[in-house]
């Protein structure tokens, strides 16, 4: 079942763990052109750094790898 995968498809060439840290965003909403603050994520203990899993089949100019955008 392991190698089933890479012999269907194609593998993931990004599979990384990566941390947003909790900084205020400030985006722009394309359909009014207006500025939209987005706040940073907290729980009952806090603002926190969102941990997530970047999975992807391609590297695409943007991603953020090992804190460095490509």
């Amino acid at each position: 079942m392991h190698t089933l995968p890479s012999v269907i498809g194609s593998g993931i060439k990004i599979n990384k763990i990566i941390t947003i840290p909790p900084e205020p965003l400030t985006m722009l909403n394309i359909h009014t052109n207006e500025l939209v603050d987005i706040p940073v994520p907290s729980s009952h203990i806090g603002p926190g750094p969102v941990i997530a899993r970047l999975l992807s089949f391609h590297r695409r100019n943007g991603m953020v790898i090992n804190c460095f955008y490509i």
